[in-house]
């Protein structure tokens, strides 16, 4: 065992990495200096000094980062996202810091500095906060508002940063904690906070609630009409943001403007554009003189930030990705322009008598009106993630703004004698990960020996007796980590008879190399046992139903499959359940999913007379699918703890309880109390049900002062099938059921997905197991997600297919349509194929189809339909209908053919095919169009005749739309 060396390696994530090297990026006063993470609200806040020698040297800018400027995925701090701009403010001179503190802001913390800079908040200010921003401005000191579009609500408690800028929620004027839970409105956070119309009574503009798209505001207010702020900028580039309603023009100016006809963001929630762009849209970028100082204000922190995030999102700990707005356009001139305006302190009170023409104040809608204004769909827009709380920063995942714990990277070690023996006798070797996030299971691992020059040496087996067939890499294996992050694999490994000397051992992960050590290898060596690993047992688990029946107080073990998403019920509880019985465990570690395997010790305990293990140790084994529910047909102690289902049952007397609700459930053997908990997602204005509705209903046995009730885990647990329309409204994080037509072979666009679609909408299915066709009647349960922007089924947990359907007929749309039929079969007639490009290096074709009106989408034919670039048989300017799945990718909405026959050239055929499924009236006008067109397909010029026939046809019995498009056709047929 003397022989034995630990071969350790220290791999660090890439962006871990990028992480740690940001933390002293050209900002001065570090946390290490402290001992304190960078990440810690009382570490020292990030300074950038000046960079040139001038007269602004005395001049300060203050960041504020004390209300959620880093939620979600933002990061728009001086140190990360918003260093571009930290670093263009120093390079005029002047001095940049962080404002980093846990009480409110007063007028003493502000009164030092100049201009104070508040980027996107998510946490509404104080009243106390407010009086003391007024009261910087009016004395002198200058602020820039930097907000983003309605609902941009990123730590998901309701409040986006144009509401908190503007001082009231919509739909909420009257109360500014409505719809919060208790713990929520009792948080510090949200002490002293009223709704008012603040910024509009003091600054003269109001942030609209509007969620414009993408594109280049250029209609800029000359610069002898600016103060100069506009000078040398053409354009301001927008992604997803509002614009800002001038209300007092005495005070307000508005300086870029969005153009004209501007689409809407794609996931708005009402119409996002709100008066057809332009100036009429309000203001992009806007200044405000106010007693003796400035205001600046700007719709999107688009146009701001840039790609150096240095924070992890503090919900669940990922990386962040942003973007470089800052280079954009004119952005950054502009910006710099900004503070440069605010920095110069002046007297005069307010615009008028300045030598500039005032504006109009902007035209508003009735619903703007913030005592008028509502809440157009259910907030927050997502669930938050289990155990994450917006105003705790105890929450927090390490790594993010306001943990106390820095990133972990993980590291990874070999373990193996230290000359390896050769002439295939059988060894060991074993890959140990640390620091790992706990209980997660880290795969795409493989193993390999080769020599110089890349000969491959190995065999090996991940149990000891199947064994790869040719010398090259290990199957792949994964880690599973336990709930001190470590996790390890031995493999069993020979090499090749008549190989000795040096060689090469190297651990990939997917296609990267981890680890890759020089190792020598000896024929005449005798293989040696591994050291034993450092894992503490756990002891022997009882059956769950005998541990229910042991006395409290008493340590227990018990191994069985989680039933229920941990954090559901409180904390990261979880209820157990194995063959015998089911138990709640209440622990707080995070990185368990219901369907894990795990091992349990720890103490048993009753709390509201339901028995628990507490303070467990737990060892995760393996994942599985969560066991079928028991039929019962009453609850009782022989099923507690356990998943259950109960048929037929009736609901009766609905009634709320607290941020949760309650109902019955009644059978002839009685009543059942239901009770579904707020944090399963499900509320009660979306209970799909009603008084006396039956139905069959699937939870957890539970009990709660002695009363037995039965506990949903989401909304598949109701058995409710969905609309499809009902999902799209519902978003994502939501478990549901739907049932649809397949409209799509399974895999043209990854996995073995596809596409449903019922009679209210579609969907798309991300899975990888089973394979359907078009046509298929298929009952899915499963949970909603975002990705890339479209709403996805994911994470599949019942499968059905039920028979067969016929396809739906395509919906005819207009290009700029698409946004209404999401995951459903369209069909776009009379489009000009321009911009034609291969896509990406696989071969799928991409162009843009604009028709006659001027609208456009983007067509995606994905290479794995069947048709790559070079074979495509069309070509720029050729007038095309086609058929597809309507989609989006990162708010730009696109069509997506399911084949190359999708697509079809304009005939008469397609024309025929409009006439018969287009409404006209009555219906001898539709059989004379067909008559005549028949006529025309023999002789040419009878298509004059039918253009003359459609032409004076009333509007009544053809849409003047419908009159066009039918012309337009005819002539190109021509």
């Amino acid at each position: 065992m003397g022989n034995l060396v630990f071969k350790k390696f220290l791999y660090l994530l890439t962006v871990l990495l990028a992480f740690g090297l940001l933390q002293g990026l050209a900002v001065a006063g570090t946390a290490q200096a402290e001992g304190l993470p960078i990440t810690s609200v009382d570490a020292p806040a990030p300074v950038i000094e000046p960079a040139v020698v001038n007269d602004n040297n005395d001049t300060k800018v203050l960041f504020d980062n004390t209300h959620g400027q880093t939620a979600g995925a933002a990061d728009w701090v001086i140190n990360g996202a918003f260093s571009d701009f930290g670093q263009a403010i120093a390079g005029e001179g002047y001095y940049v810091k962080e404002l980093r503190q846990t009480t409110p802001i007063t007028y003493e913390d502000l009164s030092d500095y100049q201009v104070f800079v508040i980027p996107e908040a998510n946490i509404p200010y104080k009243d106390s906060e407010q009086d003391a921003i007024l009261n910087f401005v009016e004395n002198g000191g200058s602020v820039f508002y930097i907000a983003d579009h309605y609902n941009a609500d990123r730590n998901l408690n309701r409040w986006d940063s144009a509401e908190i800028f503007n001082d009231y929620r919509r739909g909420a004027f009257d109360d500014p904690d409505k719809g919060f839970r208790e713990d929520e409105i009792n948080a510090e956070a949200m002490q002293g906070v009223s709704n008012s119309d603040w910024l509009s009574d003091h600054f003269g503009v109001r942030f609209r609630f509007n969620a414009i798209g993408d594109g280049v505001a250029n209609d800029i207010t000359a610069p002898n009409e600016s103060f100069g702020v506009t000078e040398g900028v053409e354009g301001v580039a927008f992604h997803a943001g509002a614009t800002i309603a001038i209300t007092d023009p005495s005070k307000a100016k508005g300086l870029v403007y969005v153009p004209e006809g501007v689409s809407s963001w794609g996931p708005a929630v009402d119409q996002g554009v709100y008066n057809g762009g332009g100036r009429d849209e309000g203001a992009f970028v806007a200044i405000s003189k106010v007693g003796q100082g400035k205001a600046a204000f700007i719709g999107d922190s688009s146009p701001v930030e840039d790609r150096t995030p240095v924070y992890l999102r503090e919900d669940n700990g990922n990386t962040k990705t942003t973007y470089d707005g800052f280079k954009e356009a004119d952005d950054g001139v502009l910006l710099t322009n900004l503070i440069n305006w605010l920095a110069e302190q002046e007297d005069y009170q307010n615009l008028e008598g300045q030598g500039i023409e005032l504006d109009q104040p902007t035209e508003l809608h009735d619903f703007e009106i913030p005592e008028n204004s509502t809440e157009p769909e259910t907030e927050p827009w997502n669930n938050p993630p289990s155990g994450y709380k917006w105003y705790d920063r105890t929450t927090f995942q390490p790594g993010s703004y306001g943990s106390e714990e820095e990133a972990v990277n993980p590291t990874y070690s070999l373990v193996y004698q230290d000359t390896l023996p050769g002439d295939m006798q059988e060894f060991q070797i074993r890959l140990t990960g640390e620091q790992l996030e706990r209980f997660s299971t880290t795969s795409d691992f493989r193993l390999g020996i080769y020599l110089d020059g890349g000969t491959q040496v190995g065999q090996f087996s991940l149990d000891g007796e199947h064994w790869t067939s040719n010398y090259g890499y290990s199957d792949y294996f994964e880690l599973t980590a336990d709930d001190q992050g470590t996790a390890s694999e031995t493999l069993f490994v020979r090499i090749k008879a008549g190989v000795s000397g040096e060689a090469n051992l190297r651990v990939k992960k997917g296609s990267a190399n981890l680890i890759t050590e020089t190792v020598t290898i000896d024929p005449d060596v005798e293989p040696e046992e591994l050291p034993e690993e450092d894992t503490p047992e756990l002891p022997e688990a009882s059956a769950i139903n005998l541990i229910r029946q042991m006395e409290d107080g008493q340590q227990v073990s018990a191994q069985g499959t989680i039933v229920s998403e941990p954090g559901l019920y409180g904390a990261q509880g979880f209820y157990l359940q194995d063959e015998t019985g089911g138990i709640y465990v209440y622990q707080s570690q995070d990185g368990l999913q219901a369907g894990d395997i795990v091992s349990v010790s720890g103490e048993l305990t009753t709390y509201n007379t339901e028995k628990e293990i507490i303070n467990p140790t737990i060892k995760k084994i393996e994942a599985k699918d969560v066991p079928e529910p028991k039929i019962v047909d009453e609850l009782s102690e022989a099923n507690q703890g356990q998943l259950v289902r109960m048929n037929g049952v009736t609901i009766q007397n609905i009634r709320a309880a607290g941020s949760s609700f309650e109902f019955d459930a009644v059978t002839e053997l009685g009543t059942t109390t239901v009770r579904v908990d707020g944090r399963t997602g499900i509320t009660l204005d979306k209970f799909p049900y009603a008084e006396g509705d039956t139905t069959d209903l699937t939870g957890i046995s539970a009990i709660w002062q002695g009363n037995f009730q039965l506990k949903p885990r989401s909304f598949g647990d109701l058995n409710y099938v969905h609309k499809l329309a009902e999902v799209r409204e519902l978003g994502s994080n939501q478990q549901v059921t739907v049932q649809g037509t397949v409209t799509t072979a399974a895999g043209l666009w990854g996995a073995q997905a596809f596409y449903i679609q019922d009679q209210t909408g579609g969907l798309y299915v991300y899975q990888t197991e089973k394979d359907v066709k078009q046509g298929d009647l298929v009952q899915l349960s499963g949970t909603t997600a975002i990705y890339n922007g479209e709403l996805e089924l994911v994470d599949i947990s019942s499968f059905e297919i039920l028979g067969t359907d016929s396809l739906p007929d395509p919906v005819i749309v207009a290009p700029d349509a698409l946004k209404e039929y999401q995951g459903m079969l369209v069909k776009v007639n009379m489009i000009e194929i321009t911009e034609l490009h291969e896509a990406d290096n696989y071969g799928t074709t991409e162009f843009t189809a604009v028709n006659s009106a001027g609208e456009s989408v983007v067509v995606r034919l994905d290479n794995r339909t069947g048709t790559d670039y070079d074979s495509f048989p069309y070509q720029d300017g050729d007038t095309v209908s086609i058929k597809g799945i309507a989609s989006v990718f990162n708010d730009t909405y696109q069509l997506k053919p399911r084949n190359i026959d999708d697509l079809s050239k304009v005939d008469s055929s397609t024309l025929e095919q409009l006439v018969k499924q287009s409404e006209i009236h009555p219906r001898g006008i539709k059989q004379a169009i067909l008559a005549k067109l028949k006529n025309a397909e023999n002789k040419n010029k009878h298509y004059n005749k039918l253009i003359h026939f459609i032409e004076n046809q009333p509007d009544k019995h053809i849409g003047s739309e419908l009159k066009a498009e039918l012309i337009h056709m005819i002539k190109v047929i021509q």
